[in-house]
């Protein structure tokens, strides 16, 4: 017996929750993805000035770098919180 199309789609939205939660998980990705990005462009500073034998600099980046993937893995951390509970729906 084959399952009609429209109970797989209402599964599948389900499943995949309602609008506004897809949105809050678009928004989520976006802010780690933006998170990630800013880290690495420090650690890049920072790699230069350890080139240019500037340490105090390359510890400010190092330092930044750090603090944008601790909000990186906080957010995501939210994240995994929220598709947790939609498992157990």
């Amino acid at each position: 017996m084959t399952t009609p199309v429209n109970d797989n789609h209402n599964k599948s939205q389900e499943a995949n929750g309602s609008p506004a939660e897809n949105q809050q998980r678009i928004d989520a990705h976006k802010k780690i993805a933006g998170h990630l990005e800013t880290a690495a462009k420090h650690h890049h500073e920072a790699a230069n000035f350890h080139k240019e034998n500037k340490s105090e600099e390359a510890a400010k980046s190092a330092r930044t770098a750090h603090e944008h993937l601790t909000l990186a893995n906080e957010t995501e951390k939210k994240e995994s919180a929220l598709d947790a509970v939609d498992l157990k729906k």
